[in-house]
């Protein structure tokens, strides 16, 4: 039986581990020749995917935290302060039993969060093992960022059109079809190795969310609070998102220094770290969105 072995960059090619070879500015750190086992106890050693994992695996765990908070206390608060244009602030007084707002939406974006973040620290702890292992591990980290998106959609969406269950229901079925494209581009066979499909379709499945912004723009005007709740956490979420995308693409810093990042500090985890941060931003401003859904009245003109 092999040993397994923790190997610069150079050996994966002679080794038959060339799938592991994605990032040549990671100059060392590759697990190979690992089974199941050993990838398990990984996760206490250092190599290049320690991080990947922990970074994602924290942070399972702080929106598990959050869920079971969310689970016990009442999100209407006695008072909240919500701003609401660039120079007025609005006071929310609210009962914390005055309100009937279902709370599940918020419940849906805990879950997608939590199982992002599972899934791709599962992926980046076991997906070294083979060629077929890292296939099927792949599957579920992008099932993982479809589950993501869709639930930073549904509270948005259920809140931001609260009034006209019509229209939501429009946009869900949209959401609906948007993933399941995804789905296949992501897990058919016959089109899962076209990549320019796969990435087209997470394309087109993020920026889908301008459609309903737009659209309460058009409809309330771009002041108007049901416009800002609805913007404001899209908005924090991309400060963080937009450069953690643009992290992973650049492969910077290790694109500078090579084999300096092959540890601590690569794209890679900055990625990582910068979605953590954009989810829990959106957290706290959907809870805002909550909070104002709960204090304002549906008008028959909605």
């Amino acid at each position: 039986m092999t040993k397994k072995a923790v190997v610069a960059y150079p050996v994966l090619h002679a080794t038959g581990c060339e799938f592991m070879a994605g990032n040549h500015y990671i100059r060392s750190g590759y697990r190979i020749h690992y089974s199941a086992w050993d990838c398990f106890s990984s996760l206490f050693e250092l190599h290049n995917e320690t991080w990947n994992v922990w970074t994602h695996m924290l942070g399972a765990l702080l929106f598990l935290l959050l869920l079971v908070v969310a689970t016990v206390s009442d999100y209407a608060p006695i008072e909240m302060t919500l701003l609401t244009s660039t120079n007025q602030t609005s006071q929310l007084a609210l009962a914390t039993t005055a309100t009937a707002v279902p709370q599940w939406p918020i419940y849906v974006f805990l879950g997608g969060v939590m199982a992002c973040f599972v899934l791709s620290a599962l992926y980046h702890l076991f997906y070294v093992q083979d060629v077929a292992t890292a296939s099927v591990y792949l599957q579920l980290d992008y099932a993982g960022i479809i589950t993501l998106i869709v639930g930073c959609y549904v509270p948005s969406i259920y809140y931001g059109f609260y009034c006209d269950p019509s229209l939501r229901a429009i946009y869900f079925s949209i959401i609906a079809l948007l993933a399941t494209a995804v789905f296949v581009a992501c897990f058919v066979p016959a089109v899962q190795s076209r990549t320019h499909v796969r990435v087209a379709a997470f394309l087109a499945m993020i920026l889908f969310a301008l459609v309903p912004i737009v659209h309460a723009i058009a409809t309330f005007g771009f002041w108007d609070d049901h416009v800002q709740v609805m913007i404001k956490p899209a908005f924090m979420c991309s400060l963080f998102n937009v450069p953690g995308l643009a992290f992973y693409v650049s492969r910077v810093p290790e694109r500078w220094y090579p084999g300096l990042f092959d540890v601590y500090g690569s794209s890679h985890q900055w990625w990582h770290l910068c979605v953590v941060v954009a989810a829990v931003l959106y957290y706290v401003h959907l809870l805002e969105h909550y909070a104002w859904r709960c204090g304002t009245t549906c008008h028959l003109t909605t």
